[in-house]
């Protein structure tokens, strides 16, 4: 599963901050980098401000992360 976050005020010093589920405000679970590039362009993200963001292979309990 891929998760989508970046660093709090765009700052690299700062936790990242994820990406949230909308309908239970757990951190949003993709099943691939393809389809996480492609919701994060749908909503608006320019292509080339993709690189800004962490797209990571999460294999362990995303659910007990800290946000």
């Amino acid at each position: 599963m891929i998760t989508v976050s970046r660093p709090i005020n765009g700052i690299c010093l700062n936790p990242q901050e994820f990406l949230l589920d909308e309908e239970n405000g757990k951190i949003k679970l993709f099943k691939d980098l393809e389809t996480a590039q492609n919701f994060m362009l749908d909503l608006g993200v320019p292509e080339e401000d993709l690189e800004a963001f962490t797209f990571a292979e999460e294999e362990t309990d995303v659910e007990n992360k800290t946000i």
